[in-house]
């Protein structure tokens, strides 16, 4: 029995409106809906991250197509089919609408036939915004077209059912226990949490989407997920999707090639809905004949850019009162942002006097629900990004802070430990892009105000005040103890909100060099530990070294560094990483030996970097010895090299010949090596010839024979080189 409800589901969503649509166009679910990439959780780690140049293949990334659909709650490799998936992805990446598509598809037979009954969506907020309790089989009835369904007798074949829950990252910390009982009134949180942890309807099947910084923070209330990315467009599908979009192809050809040129831009539009912001904006410079050079670079440019052209397409007398009614917009979406609400009353409308305003239209999607007196209509914003930009821009805007507050009130933003705020990232990311003095100054001229400086330098005393990136003292002998007893490999998996990175994707966000450098200023170290490098993450990490002070020390811990190759510039993050770095350490990083070669090159030009340091990050014998070419380079400046690689035989030999060339190099620690004799007696001829600069050198003496253990190892430890070469100094003339 269906009950009618795949024929509902396919009414229902078979046409939705084109997201503000200029010219007012409906089209279908299937022609709005554009294949994505979506990748297995085991493909994403081996992966550069979102955006590939290139088609995956495919064992690896898929097209968000019925097949792929279907594979997602396939059996693995032990014949386990997973009751739990999770789609994750960035904001604006398409996960809600994949989630939808896949709702259409099973309603249309062409998923989970024989599988499914029914299924239903629920979208997390407003599930949590919904007065009062409710139990899971209200919620069902909710829709059913039929409030005389059978609940009971649907919900007693719990196999059959399936479950979307969309965004559930806006989920809070549980205050209760999980609701096991679908008839119990209760309030969502509990009943999604009951869902969530399998303890009601354990045998339903879910399907979750969540923003990618919030999957850490729910393992503990899954059971047994299977994950997945929506990894959004590859290049071929930016291109498609352009010439999708535009109908005249001149302007399409035009247009991706301008974007094509704009190397970081065109990397921003692996997000679906930035991709369309973008060739909204390109499409009314082309049909205006406007500079295509005003698009710029990061995503808040383009959000801001395209509030400009909307109040630049206003007739002119109706400008101030456009401007008025954004700001009276920018105050809802800050309002909601930090009370976690994504829908309005009509009630709160009309209090700011937005109901029927030209930016309700524009910007806000209306949602009427059946009542038993009347109506409802609620609002939400178009997008949930749209609700975080406008809630940053609030903040900019002359006058929007409450009584008493700093200038702007940032410090209601921004308060608070980084894991609670986990859900204002994306506003503060853009609070961050609004402080360059380029988008203030675009504020100033499109809204008819003056943004205080007041704002920028609370901003700033905020994240000198955050004290990450401390340096970390180890215990003395720690290194030798790891080195010589096999240090373990740290579980390979990324932490829940990496609040270091996001902090640089907020200063990457300004592009102000001057005000990254001032808030850089003072931190001893760039600290990033379990952090899987996409390219945009390279992107941002490479833009925060450039603008760091003079002798910065970075420090990676445990982060999986993927060569990410440019086909023009042939660049890669090892290349990038050393302009201003006084101190660089990898550790347990995976070093491939391409990035090898990078960091050899760029030691050859690096003109301020004096430490690296190496440990336990994978190097192989090939690796080393092309890096040696880079430290016996006449320009290298490295004094103090680090070295904690247990197995290396052939290219310790080949280090150790390279100090008669090392320009620089004073201090060598090879104190997590295990040196042969062989390696001992060239290194005390080495130590010997003229052109070695060496002055300090640490190691730890492997004893020959079968007492060669780690802990006998241990008792040889050498920290004078001169004392070393004449201890150890083979007979005669080196």
């Amino acid at each position: 029995m269906r009950f009618g409800r795949q024929d509902d589901i396919r009414a229902e969503t078979h046409r939705v409106w084109q997201v503000v649509s200029v010219n007012g166009v409906d089209t279908t679910i299937t022609k709005r809906f554009t294949k994505l990439l979506i990748a297995p959780e085991s493909a994403a780690l081996e992966s550069e991250g979102p955006g590939p140049e290139e088609e995956p293949p495919p064992e690896r990334a898929r097209r968000s197509d019925t097949h792929t659909f279907n594979r997602l709650f396939g059996r693995d490799e032990e014949g386990q089919r997973p009751l739990t998936v999770v789609l994750q992805g960035p904001a604006g990446i398409g996960k809600t609408m994949a989630a939808k598509k896949i709702l259409y598809d099973w309603a249309a037979g062409k998923l989970y036939h024989g599988q499914v009954d029914f299924a239903f969506f629920l979208p997390c907020r407003e599930l949590l915004e919904r007065p009062g309790a409710c139990s899971l089989a209200d919620l069902i009835l909710d829709q059913c077209p039929d409030r005389g369904a059978p609940v009971r007798q649907m919900l007693a074949q719990s196999e059959r059912l399936l479950f979307i829950l969309d965004g559930v990252d806006d989920l809070p910390a549980p205050e209760a226990a999980p609701c096991t009982d679908p008839f119990e009134a209760t309030a969502g949180a509990r009943v999604l949490g009951g869902l969530l942890s399998k303890v009601l309807l354990p045998g339903a099947r879910l399907l979750v989407t969540t923003r990618t910084a919030a999957p850490g923070r729910l393992q503990d209330r899954l059971c047994s997920p299977q994950c997945a990315e929506v990894r959004g467009f590859s290049d071929k599908d930016k291109k498609k999707y352009f010439f999708k979009f535009f109908q005249d192809e001149w302007q399409a050809e035009r247009a991706y090639r301008f974007v094509k040129e704009n190397e970081t831009l065109f990397a921003l539009c692996f997000v679906p809905f930035v991709c369309w912001i973008v060739c909204t904006v390109l499409r009314q410079q082309l049909e205006l004949g406007q500079d295509l050079s005003r698009t710029s670079k990061t995503t808040t440019s383009v959000y801001l850019l395209f509030i400009a052209s909307v109040l630049s397409s206003a007739p002119a007398a109706d400008g101030p009162r456009l401007r008025g009614e954004l700001r009276k917009l920018c105050r809802l979406a800050r309002e909601g942002v930090l009370r976690r609400r994504a829908q309005f009353a009509e009630a709160d409308l009309e209090q700011l006097e937005l109901r029927g305003s030209k930016v309700q239209m524009l910007f806000l999607s209306k949602k009427e629900l059946a009542g038993v007196l009347e109506t409802e209509v609620t609002y939400q914003f178009i997008d949930q990004s749209f609700q975080e930009f406008f809630a940053a821009l609030s903040y900019m805007l002359e006058g929007e802070g409450p009584p008493g507050a700093p200038a702007g009130g940032v410090g209601e933003l921004l308060r608070g430990d980084a894991e609670l705020r986990c859900h204002l990232a994306l506003t503060t990311r853009f609070l961050f892009g609004l402080l360059s003095a380029e988008r203030m100054r675009d504020i100033e001229r499109h809204f008819g105000c003056v943004v205080s400086e007041h704002v920028k330098q609370d901003v700033l005393r905020w994240v000198q005040d955050q004290g990450w990136g401390r340096a970390r003292a180890e215990p003395e002998g720690m290194q030798e103890a790891e080195a010589l007893e096999g240090a373990e490999e740290p579980e390979d998996e990324e932490s829940e909100f990496n609040s270091p990175l996001e902090l640089l994707y907020c200063l990457y966000e300004t592009q102000d060099d001057a005000f990254v450098r001032q808030a850089l200023r003072g931190l001893p170290e760039l600290a990033l530990q379990r952090v899987r490098f996409s390219r945009m993450d390279l992107t941002v990490l490479s833009y925060c070294v450039r603008c760091c002070p003079a002798g910065q020390a970075l420090r990676l811990d445990s982060c999986r560094l993927t060569p990410v190759q440019d086909k023009k510039k042939k660049s890669s993050l090892m290349k990038r990483l050393q302009s201003s770095l006084g101190s660089s350490s990898l550790s347990h990083c995976k070093l491939l030996d391409a990035a090898c070669g990078d960091l050899s090159e760029a030691l050859r030009v690096a003109p301020a970097l004096t430490e690296l340091s190496l440990l336990h990050s994978g190097l192989s014998d090939s690796g080393l010895r092309v890096l040696c070419a880079g430290l016996a380079w006449p320009r290298c400046r490295v004094q103090t090299l680090r070295v904690q690689q247990p197995g290396l035989q052939e290219a310790l030999q080949y280090l150790v010949s390279t100090l008669r060339r090392g320009p620089a190099l004073s201090t060598l620690d090879l104190s997590g090596c295990q040196l042969s004799g062989p390696t001992v007696t060239s290194l005390c001829a080495v130590l010997q010839h003229p052109g070695c600069r060496l002055q300090t050198l640490r190691w730890v003496r492997a004893r020959d024979g079968a007492g060669n253990t780690a802990s006998q190892a241990r008792a040889r430890v050498g920290t004078w080189a001169l004392h070393l070469a004449q201890e150890m100094s083979p007979p005669g003339p080196p």
